[in-house]
Parts: C-alpha cells; structure tokens; sequence
C-alpha cells in the first residue's frame, strides 16, 4: 500500500508539474520539481521506516511486558506512522499554496536564510500538532490550515489592491478588529465570500466528523500525546533558535516577502517588534522635534510629587469620560516650568489641529468637481499663512500611521517596524509627541474624535501621548450621524464650544464622516448634478459619495471660520487629510493619484513675524486651478510637498512656539 501511495504521488506530481495556467508567466514544472518538494516527499518514506523499527521495539517491549498498560491498542508507534503523511503532505501542500497564491512571488527555497526555514517548519509543527490534539483528525487539521493560509493570501492580495501594501504580521491585530468593527472590514472582503467561507467551514467540520476516524479512538490519547507533544516541542525548539537571528530587514514590505516568503516575513516583523519593545527602534527620538522633554521628564522622575504614577493618579479626566486611563510615561511634563511666548494679543492662543478623515484635493487628479464642493477649503486656504499639498504616511487606510507621524514629528524610517502599527507597542513607551510639549508650555490638551474609543486602543493610547482628555462618540448622539458616521458639521459644532473655554486649549480632531467602505452607502437625486461639472462615465458612484462628504467637510470648515472669527482670543488651525480614500472603480477609469493629501495652517490673528522663523520658499499653488499663484505657501523644502512628520513643528514655529 505505502509503495502504491508513493508511486501515485510521483507520478501526480510530475503530470502536475506540467501544467500552465493561462496568464501565469512560468509554469509549475520549476516549482514541483526542485529538490526540496521531492526531498519532502521521500520524508513519508524514512519516517516509515523508522516507525517499522519502532514497531519492533514495541512489540519486544510488550513481550517483555515493559509497556503493558501504559499505551492504548494501537501503541506510539501506530500513532507516529498514523501521523506522518498527513504531517509531510500538508506541510508540501502548505509550500505550493503558499508559492502560487502569495504576492509578490517568494524567491526559491534556497535562497532563503536558514532562520526563514527554521520559522516555517516551527510554525507548521506547532499548528499541525494544536490540530491534531484539538479535531483528533490529522487530515482535516491540514485542510483547515491550508484554508487559513489561504484566507491570508486572499487578505493580502486584496490589500495591496486596496492599500498597495502587503499583508505584515502587524496586520494580525485587525482579525480581532474585524469582529469588532465589522463595517470597516467585511466589506472589502465581500459579504457573500465571507459568509460563504463560514458556511463551507461548518459543513467541513460535520464531514470531516463523519468520513474520518478519529485518531484518538484508534490509538488512545497517550500514543497521540506521545507524538504530538515532542512535535510541539520541536517546533517551538525551531521558533526559538530562529528568534535568534538578527536578519538585515528593509522594512519594505514587497521586497520582505520576495527574500523571505510570507511566513517568512511575518515572522521576521513580529520578532523585531518584540526585540524592540524595550527600548523602541535603535535612534529614533534622535529626530524627534521634542527630544528634550524626555530629559525633562527624566530629571522630574527623581521628585516622587511629579513622578509619573503620581501625575497619572491626579490626572482623572479620562476615567470621568469611563475609561481606564493608562498611565502615562512622561505625565511628569505637566509640571515643566511654563514658558509662555507672547502673541500679539497677550494671550496663548487656541490650538486646534484637525485630521479630516480621508481628505484630499480631487481637483488635482479628477478635473470633474463642482466650484462648491471645496469652497470652504478654499476660504480657508485664502487667508492661510501656509497651504500645499503634504505626504502621508498611509494610502487608504491606517489613520494611526498619519495620527502618529503629526504627533510624534517621526518619520517612518524613524519607526523601523513600529511604522506599520505605531500603537500597538511603541506609544505605551512614552514618545515624546506634541500634545506632552503644549501640556509643558500650559496648555490642555484635548484629543476629538467620534468613534468608539476602544478602535486602535485609542482608550489607552490617546492619555499615553500626553492628552488631559479624550472626547469619544459617547459624546455624540444618533441625530449627528451623516451617513454611517458621526458628522463633521456636528464635529465642528462641538469644537465651537470647546473653545469657548478660558484656559489655553490644544485640541487634536479625528474626524470620521469620510470614512469607507463608500460603496456600501446610496446616491441621492441630485447629488450628480450637484458635485459634478459634467456627469461622469460610469463606475464612478464611489467618487460621487466621496465629494458629498468632502463638502461636509467644506461646510464645517466655513462654519468654524464665522464661528472663530467672533472670538476675542487668538486661534490656530493646523488642517489635513491623514490619506485619500479606497476608490477602486474611480482609480482604474482616471490611474491613481499621488497619494498625497492637502493641508493649510490658519490663524485669526498675525503673530510678531520677527518671532516665528519662518521664510518662504515656495510659491503657493491655487487649490482651485493647481497652478502657482501669489507666494503665501511656506514649505521647508523649495519645489517638494510638506513631509506629515514636519508639519506641526512648522504650525508651532509658525505660531512662535518652537525654536528654530
């Protein structure tokens, strides 16, 4: 029988080897005839062999009576043979699915660092045998793990068609997000493919039920144990030597997975975020605009009145909001001696920095938008003291990423790993950010943003980067909706009051009326006519969504301008987009856009010039038209668009808040 089984498989896959799919660029016969996948099939064969001699020691042992009563019927050895082909062949089959569904495609087996191999047969062991004990059935155990990898490769070949990004180990936290926030991911997954995935797994599991014996009720759950629990501990004996490794990463994604493989890949990614939680990436706060404040901070920390736990234990605002405030690494900077530079007014003036939820400039891509749609935009850019276009840190998706670059002043390269998902370890670890340097200079600080305070842990993170107070959609009432999302005219609204206040304010806005998935919301009559020049071709239902909450957002923006400019007190904002949006249909009609997003810096009075450092370089570009216009826009680069991670150093120079 194990001779016909082995002859089969050859004989299949050199016929498969042979076989071109239409539209691939190289068929299988390279992949399915290296030496590894045959070296993989001969695995089968020495385990046999070696189970054949384990039977034997076996079968003396129960002769002498040595093992009598300690193994069920079919003994450990049964057990061992009973597992080997399912282990061999799933782990082959594991190889060609993730070969032929991953992109980019992985370079060969071999060319691979040995860590990478240590990784994937780790992995695979570890999973192989947590099915095994958990299904008792070895063959529906590989099939869900082969449907899982595949799931991911389906993941991540809609996510670089979505965001231009690969799948990345970081990514991992989402799965738990989608059950969260169901509306934010489902959809560009496809209802219907994921029900249909619940539904085929449902009826595997009664099948494989039904149609395979389970290998407990064969050999007993000591022989299963016996083999499963040293193949446990293989695995993680091989994840453990390949954490070891310092691998030379580049952090680019497509050229990870092209080195590394998938698995690979992840692996690597989720072993640097690990070796880096102590300390965060090697240098990064050399670049931070606010370095200093953690030599502050560090100086306060010997005085046990302005140590961080106490300054967390007086701060009680989030926990009045229902939030379990996490303590904050550098709260210690509330107690900075306060420098408060002077504006003409005599007064610290209002801060508000607004990150408008997918916002772009279409104009600049799509010539086909009404006159209306950004005239409060406009407005505002009129009387700017800077306005351009600026580069973010994200496409479609991961606001944090923006959120993070404005805050903290760092770049990506900065980050290393942490670029991916700033929130998940790196601002636990007391980054220095924007919001701790306004608090040092006398502000409060308030962070606006309606949507669950739970999504991205904002609920701990938002305290841990130097906020008194977060204002979550708990805020907001069902009649502020616009859409799916809380509006941004009803976002403004609130704004309004908050700056009514007497106390210098620092409020940091995340809006959220833009947000996708757009195709899940419906046209309204008129709303073509009205957000359009001229009609456009179909396919195109997505931008016309897009454009009626841009002139919400338009609209909110007119309505703090009235609103500010009857206040006595001096106000700045600090306006952007954090990406453009997911416009599938739309990008494949008219090509993608830059991925650069708008952005101005405003204020209601003029501070004293000879205190801002600031000189212009740039001519300012007319937001309706795009071309140069009267030099107002002021970037720190001649001829380039304003970098995110530079933008709030620049408002506060501007505002003379920050040295040169």
């Amino acid at each position: 029988m194990r001779q016909r089984v082995s002859a089969f498989l050859r004989g299949f896959l050199t016929m498969y080897s042979r076989i071109r799919f239409p539209g691939a660029r190289q068929s299988l016969q390279p992949v399915l005839t290296q030496w590894w996948l045959s070296f993989l099939c001969l695995i089968p064969g020495l385990l046999t062999w070696s189970t054949a001699l384990a039977s034997s020691v076996n079968e003396s042992a129960n002769v002498s009576g040595q093992l009598e009563g300690t193994l069920a019927s079919g003994g450990w050895a049964d057990a061992l043979q009973a597992l080997a082909w399912p282990y061999c062949l799933g782990l082959a089959g594991l190889v060609l699915v993730h070969y032929l569904l991953v992109k980019p495609r992985p370079q060969a087996l071999w060319l691979r660092p040995w860590w990478a191999h240590f990784a994937g047969i780790g992995l695979w062991s570890l999973w192989f045998a947590f099915e095994v004990m958990l299904w008792q059935r070895p063959w529906f155990g590989i099939a869900n793990i082969w449907a899982l990898v595949a799931i991911i490769a389906v993941i991540n070949h809609l996510k670089i068609q979505a965001l231009r990004e690969p799948f990345v180990a970081q990514d991992f936290e989402y799965l738990i997000d989608v059950f969260r926030h169901p509306r934010l991911y489902f959809p560009f997954f496809g209802w219907w493919r994921a029900i249909g995935l619940a539904l085929a797994f449902a009826v595997c599991v009664g099948l494989a039920v039904w149609l395979e014996p389970s290998i407990v009720a064969r050999f007993g759950w000591e022989a299963v144990l016996s083999v499963t629990v040293p193949l446990f501990g293989a695995g993680a004996i091989a994840l453990w030597l390949s954490s070891r490794s310092r691998p030379n990463l580049t952090f680019d994604p497509f050229e990870d997975i092209r080195r590394l493989g998938l698995v690979g890949c992840c692996w690597a990614y989720a072993m640097a975020e690990r070796q880096s939680r102590t300390n965060g990436p090697a240098g990064f706060l050399k670049n931070s605009p606010y370095r200093d404040l953690v030599d502050a901070a560090q100086n306060l920390s010997d005085d046990p009145a302005q140590s961080p736990s106490a300054q967390a234990e007086q701060s009680t605002s989030a926990r009045k909001a229902g939030l379990e405030r996490m303590s904050d690494p550098l709260s210690g900077l509330k107690s900075l001696p306060k420098s408060q530079p002077s504006l003409q007014s005599g007064q610290l003036a209002h801060l508000v920095a607004i990150q408008s939820e997918s916002f772009f400039d279409v104009r600049r891509w799509v010539d086909n938008v009404a006159p209306d749609v950004y005239r409060g935009f406009d407005a505002m850019c009129a009387e700017a003291l800077a306005y351009g276009s600026v580069r973010v840190p994200a496409w479609g998706a991961n606001t944090v990423r923006s959120e993070f670059a404005f805050l903290s002043g760092l770049t990506a390269q900065d980050l290393g790993v942490h670029q991916f998902n700033p929130y998940r370890v790196l601002a636990h670890q007391g980054v220095p950010t924007l919001a701790h340097y306004l608090r040092s200079l006398g502000y409060r600080t308030v962070c606006l943003h309606p949507y669950a305070a739970s999504f991205y842990q904002r609920d701990r993170i938002i305290p841990a980067l130097g906020f008194d107070e977060f204002i979550d959609i708990s805020a907001f009432s069902d009649d502020d909706r616009t859409g799916p999302y809380i509006g941004d005219q009803a976002v403004g609204a609130r704004l309004l009051a908050l700056l009514e206040r007497e106390e210098p304010l620092f409020v940091f806005v995340i809006t959220m009326e833009n947000h996708g998935p757009l195709h899940l919301e419906r046209l309204a009559s008129g709303d073509v006519e009205r957000l359009h020049k001229a009609p456009p071709p179909a396919g195109c239902e997505d931008l016309t969504l897009y454009l009626r909450h841009v002139i919400n957002a338009a609209t909110m923006l007119e309505s703090l301008k009235s609103g500010i400019e009857r206040m006595q007190r001096p106000v700045s904002i600090c306006y952007y987009g954090d990406h453009v949006p997911i416009l599938t249909k739309p990008y494949a009609l008219f090509g993608e856009p830059s991925g650069e997003t708008a952005y101005f810096v405003w204020r209601n009075v003029n501070v004293d010039e000879g205190d801002t450092g600031i000189t212009a370089t740039d001519p300012a570009t007319d937001p309706a038209t795009g071309r140069n216009a009267k030099p107002v826009s002021i970037t720190p680069t001649e001829g380039q668009p304003m970098r995110l991670s530079n933008l709030a150093s620049f408002w506060l120079k501007s505002m003379g808040l920050l040295q040169k």
